[in-house]
């Protein structure tokens, strides 16, 4: 059996690079923090965000937005495929190397935004939930992409129908991540609705324990892997 490494990489930023943001009732003032570290932030269950992490300008027009923050997200992946061929029927397959899957959910600093009086803990929470719940959706969509694999009549087919399905599984996984994103800002009305944000955490959390994913409203369980 002959064997080659081939490395496929595709940037999802450009898929799911969302601005996401938390609407208040009234304003109250908050002191600044210190600066922190402009790179890309990896979600860590150990490490809340905080408002020093929100470094970008807020709009011109942000008085005027129902939103008074806005958080910047990115789900990324990296593949390395395994290429075989069997010689006894001929047909090449193409899988993903499970063991080099990288599936990463970050928050850009940069890009994401606090107007000086919406500084409180309970927008910053809203913003902390919209950056856990991009987690669900890291964890699906490495739970999907693990142990994909095509087969073709060649090397090169092979390695082509591995890449269109990994771009297809991303891409559907990325859509449903910026729905539940919608849905989330829609229900607890930007973090307004106390009743509705609250619901929204115990989902959030739950769903990050392992519980399968139901939307609010969604009659079909939605499966969060648990890897990573």
């Amino acid at each position: 059996m002959t064997a080659r490494q081939a490395r496929m990489q595709r940037a999802i930023a450009l898929l799911l690079t969302i601005l996401l943001g938390a609407a208040i009732a009234f304003s109250a003032w908050g002191a600044g923090s210190a600066a922190s570290p402009t790179a890309p932030i990896a979600w860590d269950a150990t490490r809340p965000l905080t408002w020093s992490e929100f470094r970008g300008p807020p709009p011109a027009d942000a008085a005027l937005r129902c939103e008074a923050a806005a958080i910047a997200m990115t789900l990324g992946w990296y593949a390395t495929c395994t290429i075989s061929n069997d010689p006894q029927s001929g047909r090449w397959r193409a899988a993903v190397d499970d063991a080099l899957l990288s599936v990463t959910n970050t928050m850009d600093p940069l890009r994401s935004w606090v107007a000086l009086s919406a500084q409180r803990g309970d927008i910053l929470r809203h913003e902390q939930r919209h950056f856990d719940l991009n987690e669900c959706y890291r964890r699906r969509l490495k739970s999907a992409l693990l142990g994909l694999e095509r087969e073709g009549p060649t090397a090169d087919a092979a390695e082509q129908a591995l890449q269109a399905a990994l771009n297809q599984t991303a891409q559907r996984v990325l859509a449903e991540a910026n729905d539940a994103q919608s849905r989330y800002d829609t229900l607890t009305a930007h973090g307004v609705d106390a009743a509705g944000q609250a619901q929204w955490d115990a989902l959030i959390v739950s769903w990050l324990t392992g519980v399968p994913m139901a939307l609010p409203g969604q009659a079909t369980p939605n499966r969060a892997g648990s890897s990573g």
